[in-house]
């Protein structure tokens, strides 16, 4: 018999807190189906064999009767010829959704800025080749690092100030979700993100207790 099928009483209780979170929020202003992007694609520049690097972190948060279900997405390449194929999966994710777009370059400063500019000329190029799928809407997240670090030590996140293309790569998914959240402080009412909050932190506990793959 598996987990899923016997669950100890920790889990039970984070799917009640889960479930208790939900049930508190009312009718949302929050988007009815968002991505949240952080897209990671270029060469690694200390690297004397110039490894390249496609990858994506996303979190997407559908609003089904008012309530927040959040997914988490994490896909990576190192290998040139599965560039075009991880793109299209991103691709596919973002047609017809709300995208909020972060940059995976940490910024502190109004010049800084240009990371996230930067971040979304990236996007648009990477997702040209693919006409049929398009967001149906796309906001850059400026948000200052400070701030960003300010939000992974309050949401038990990891540090995600990284500069190295392969390290960024690995905290994509985190990025993503911080991305998300800097997007509810800019966006949403006090109410309206205390509630988005205490779901979200509800789905990162039961995530983080599910037993590991072997």
């Amino acid at each position: 018999m598996g987990v899923d099928d016997q669950p100890d009483r920790p889990l039970r209780s984070l799917r009640h807190e889960f479930a208790r979170a939900q049930g508190k929020l009312g009718h949302s202003g929050h988007p009815v189906d968002l991505v949240a992007v952080v897209l990671v694609d270029g060469e690694c520049r200390d690297d004397e064999r110039g490894r390249s690097i496609t990858c994506y972190g996303a979190l997407h948060v559908r609003m089904v009767d008012g309530d927040p279900a959040f997914s988490s997405h994490h896909v990576s390449t190192g290998r040139p010829a599965d560039r075009l194929r991880i793109l299209r999966r991103l691709a596919d994710l973002c047609d017809g959704r709300n995208v909020v777009l972060g940059s995976p370059d940490a910024h502190e400063t109004f010049w800084d800025r240009r990371h996230v500019l930067r971040a979304g000329v990236g996007f648009l190029d990477a997702m040209v080749g693919f006409k049929g799928n398009r967001p149906s809407d796309l906001s850059l997240v400026g948000t200052p690092e400070a701030a960003m670090i300010e939000l992974a030590s309050g949401f038990g996140l990891p540090n995600c100030y990284e500069t190295d293309i392969m390290r960024q790569a690995r905290c994509a998914d985190v990025r993503a979700q911080l991305v998300w959240l800097a997007y509810v402080v800019s966006k949403a009412g006090r109410k309206e993100a205390r509630e988005l909050f205490a779901a979200f932190r509800a789905w990162k506990a039961l995530e983080n207790a599910r037993p590991l793959p072997f």
